[in-house]
């Protein structure tokens, strides 16, 4: 304990010089008043600041933080831009195994091309800036890389569509997700997705009316005057 009760009035210590010692909060927290290089004055733990761990107001490590922004800037300018963030996340879904995205993404092969993988100006090239705020980078296999050829901006709704448990259904000769028939065809997607699960063909499931409980006398009716197969 004697080592802490030691005076350090007007010693210096990286940028900050200690004034005048604080009342501790509790016993033994033993606190200083100190004065940085920049002018400003704050109260800190007397140990952190003597042992090295602080080492000034703040001000040191929003200089490191500004000159490594303006290294990167010099570079290709985007540094805080959106976009340059939607690229590091996918960096590290697919490369840093601490990620809780990681098995989801390179946890099941997912990689990033090597054109993109330590380039930014080449993704953003390829990519160009998203559409709104509302989108963010889809990719249209997803099973497949993250390369030119299978990505896109894409809204949250679009993306929900092309999850691997999408269901497709193939009807006029055309394969669709479900939930795109459904959106066209002004169809309920929970009714349809519970026909196709009940074994009806996609034909019978997007063509058989719907008849609520009263109105089947009224369907008859309409099958009778021809306004309904």
């Amino acid at each position: 304990m004697s080592n802490i009760k030691i005076d350090i009035t007007q010693q210096k210590f990286g940028r900050l010089t200690a004034l005048e010692s604080v009342a501790p909060v509790r016993k033994y927290e033993y606190k200083w008043l100190f004065r940085c290089e920049c002018g400003k004055e704050k109260i800190l733990p007397k140990t952190s600041v003597t042992k090295g761990y602080v080492k000034s107001c703040g001000c040191l490590l929003s200089e490191t933080s500004s000159k490594h922004i303006i290294k990167v800037n010099k570079k290709h300018g985007m540094y805080l831009h959106p976009v340059y963030y939607i690229w590091s996340n996918m960096k590290m879904r697919c490369l840093n195994k601490n990620s809780f995205m990681y098995k989801n993404y390179g946890g099941r092969g997912i990689k990033v091309c090597d054109r993109w993988l330590n380039s930014f100006e080449n993704f953003f090239e390829d990519m160009g800036d998203r559409p709104s705020p509302k989108h963010s980078i889809d990719r249209i296999d997803n099973n497949g890389n993250y390369e030119p050829n299978n990505c896109r901006w894409a809204t949250n709704k679009e993306q929900s569509r092309n999850k691997s448990v999408t269901k497709y259904a193939t009807y006029k000769g055309e394969t669709k997700p479900v939930l795109y028939w459904c959106e066209e065809l002004a169809l309920s997607y929970n009714l349809i997705r519970e026909r196709l699960l009940n074994g009806w063909t996609v034909e019978r499931a997007f063509t058989t009316p719907v008849f609520y409980r009263g109105q089947h006398n009224f369907g008859l009716l309409l099958k009778e005057r021809g306004l309904i197969c």
